[in-house]
């Protein structure tokens, strides 16, 4: 999946103004894989942008330019314990006694992802 205004450049004037200008790639360091990919518009492009990464999580501000204000973006991965749609309270997770970043249906998390405004 694409983030929101990459592919053609045949948009309307609209499109163009609204093209995401600040790119979030998790990427699985073993095997090169994208494991998930979040696109932000309005981001002031000569603001810095701040990563922290923890175990299962990470945290990356930005400063956004129509709002004046600082953005706070956290993506959570998990494995075995959610589905693609929501949180599973009701069924017991698949767990495997080992992982392999090279086996294709274990290998990728789910991606849970906010953003959140900084006042």
């Amino acid at each position: 999946r694409k983030p929101a205004g990459v592919g053609s450049d045949s948009g309307t004037s609209a499109e163009v103004v609204n093209k995401p200008n600040l790119y979030v790639n998790l990427v699985d360091t073993v095997t090169g894989r994208i494991v998930h990919r979040t696109s932000h518009v309005n981001a002031d492009p000569t603001a810095k942008v701040c990563i922290t990464i923890s175990e299962n999580w990470v945290i990356y501000t930005f400063v956004n330019n129509k709002s004046r204000r600082t953005e706070l973006g956290v993506l959570t991965l998990h494995e075995g314990m959610i589905d693609s749609k929501s949180l599973t309270a009701f069924s017991s997770p698949e767990q495997t006694t080992s992982f392999s970043s090279f086996s294709m249906k274990e290998s990728k998390p789910v991606v849970l992802s906010k953003l959140y405004t900084w006042p």
